[in-house]
């Protein structure tokens, strides 16, 4: 019986038919590799970002809190001095005579 394909041929065909098959793997490897770690960097990046954001607010929050917390103990101060000697301008004692 013969053949319509020699022998030599089919091997040669599926050797390049295997290349490419090989080729086509690595090929869809390498995208989705590099794809995954596109994706990988921006999910990481977002997140540092958020929270780098929410650090920062509350530090602003913070520092907000203690600035009202020490404006309101002085004016505590000023308003308490004020009823101790309300005629006084400056907290220096009053002098009653002289040595």
């Amino acid at each position: 019986m013969t053949k319509l394909v020699d022998e030599k041929t089919i091997n040669y065909l599926n050797e390049e038919l295997r290349k490419s098959n090989r080729t086509a793997q690595l090929y869809n490897i390498l995208v989705l590799n590099l794809g995954l770690f596109v994706f990988f960097v921006l999910g990481l990046g977002i997140i540092l970002y958020i929270r780098y954001k929410k650090k920062n607010e509350s530090d602003i929050e913070f520092e907000e809190k203690k600035r009202t917390k020490i404006l309101e103990k002085i004016g505590n101060l000023t308003a308490f001095s004020k009823q101790d000697n309300p005629e006084l301008i400056t907290s220096l004692p009053k002098f009653d005579g002289i040595l």
